[in-house]
Order: structure tokens, then C-alpha cells, then sequence
């Protein structure tokens, strides 16, 4: 079950090079609530994509709440074919 606090919503935009493509200009429209979710792992865990070259492998871990996120990707991709 999650239960989402829609007071807490967060809008703003950001204005930065693309991850994707570093010298373009990008422009985000980001948001974030604070939600509760029951049956999360305690500990790091993975996910995973399938992608045309193989499998995109993200690795995550908790943190403590910091004030843009409390979650993040460690923008670790590993290719497994």
C-alpha cells in the first residue's frame, strides 16, 4: 500500500546540460511528494531494463533525507549481455 501526502507536493524546473547528450541544453519539470510505501527492501537492492544492447542494471541504496531527495539512483549501469 502506498499513501501519498499531496500537501507535500514540490514543483520546480532545472536548467542543465543532458545527461544523454552533454552539450545540449535541457529543460526539466520536476516534482516530488513524500509518500509512504509498505513492503520496500531494508537494504540496497537492484533493478533492472531491458535495453536493444542488453540489460541496464541500476544498484540502489537508502539514505538519510537530504532536502532534494531521500532516494537515489547511484548512477552506477552495469551491461550485462
Amino acid at each position: 500500500a502506498v499513501q501519498v501526502d499531496l500537501s507535500s507536493l514540490r514543483q520546480w524546473r532545472e536548467a542543465r546540460s543532458s545527461y544523454s547528450y552533454p552539450t545540449l541544453l535541457s529543460h526539466y519539470n520536476l516534482h516530488q511528494l513524500d509518500a509512504t510505501v509498505q513492503g520496500l527492501p531494508s537494504g540496497s537492492f537492484q533493478t533492472s531494463e531491458r535495453e536493444a544492447a542488453g540489460r541496464l542494471l541500476h544498484l540502489w541504496e537508502w539514505r538519510r533525507q537530504r532536502p532534494e531527495t531521500a532516494f537515489n539512483d547511484l548512477t552506477t549501469v552495469l551491461w550485462a549481455m
